[in-house]
C-alpha cells in the first residue's frame, strides 16, 4: 500500500512539475512575443520621427548658414543697397522649408518635441518678419537702421536657441525605448524602514 501511495505521489509530483514547466514556458513565450511586438512598434514609430526631425534640423541649418552680414562688407554701402534685395530674398527662400517642416515634426510628437517645434516655428516667423522689414528698406534704395539689424540679429539668435532646444528634445525622443520606469524604485530596506515608521 505504501508503495502504491508513493507511486501515485511520484506521478502527481511529476505531472505538477510538467504543468509548472508548461506554464512557465507559456509565460516566457508570451513575454518574448510582447517584447518583440513592442520593439517593432517602437521601430515603426521612430523611423518617421527621425526623418521628420532630420528635415527640420537641415532646414534650420540652411537658414543659419545664410547670414546677411557675411555678404556685406563694412563701408560699401552702395553694395548693400544694390545687392540687399537679392540676399534678403535668398534668406527668405531658405526660411520657407522650416515653415513647412516644423509642423510635421510637431505632429509626430511627443509633447516636448511638439513644444520645441512650435517654438522653432515662432522663431522662424520672427526671422521672416525681420527679413521682410529689411527687404522693404533695401527695396526703397535705403540702408537698414541699426535697430533693424539688432532686431534681425535677435531673431537669428532666437532661431539658434530654438534649434538647440529642438535638437535636444528630438534626441531624447529618439532615444526613448519605453523601458524607463514610471516611478523611481525604492530598495527593499527603504520600504521596510518607511513602513515601520
Amino acid at each position: 500500500m505504501n508503495e502504491g501511495i508513493a507511486a501515485i505521489a511520484g506521478a502527481l509530483a511529476g505531472s505538477l512539475g510538467t504543468i509548472a514547466a508548461a506554464i512557465a514556458t507559456g509565460r516566457a513565450s508570451r513575454e518574448q512575443a510582447r517584447i518583440t511586438a513592442r520593439s517593432e512598434f517602437l521601430r515603426r514609430r521612430q523611423e518617421p520621427r527621425e526623418a521628420a526631425y532630420r528635415k527640420v534640423i537641415e532646414a534650420v541649418s540652411a537658414v543659419r548658414e545664410h547670414d546677411l552680414r557675411d555678404h556685406f562688407a563694412d563701408g560699401l554701402e552702395e553694395q548693400w543697397v544694390s545687392q540687399g534685395v537679392s540676399y534678403v530674398r535668398e534668406a527668405l527662400d531658405r526660411c520657407q522649408p522650416v515653415k513647412e517642416r516644423w509642423q510635421d515634426a510637431a505632429l509626430l510628437g511627443p509633447a516636448p518635441v511638439t513644444q520645441a517645434a512650435e517654438e522653432l516655428g515662432a522663431a522662424n516667423e520672427d526671422l521672416i518678419g525681420s527679413l521682410e522689414a529689411l527687404l522693404f528698406v533695401f527695396g526703397e534704395g535705403a540702408l537698414p537702421t541699426p535697430s533693424m539689424w539688432e532686431a534681425h540679429d535677435t531673431a537669428r539668435e532666437r532661431l539658434a536657441n530654438a534649434r538647440k532646444a529642438f535638437t535636444t528634445c528630438a534626441q531624447a525622443a529618439l532615444n526613448d525605448d519605453g523601458t524607463l520606469p514610471l516611478r523611481p524604485q525604492r530598495h527593499w530596506f527603504q520600504r521596510r524602514r518607511n513602513s515601520s515608521q
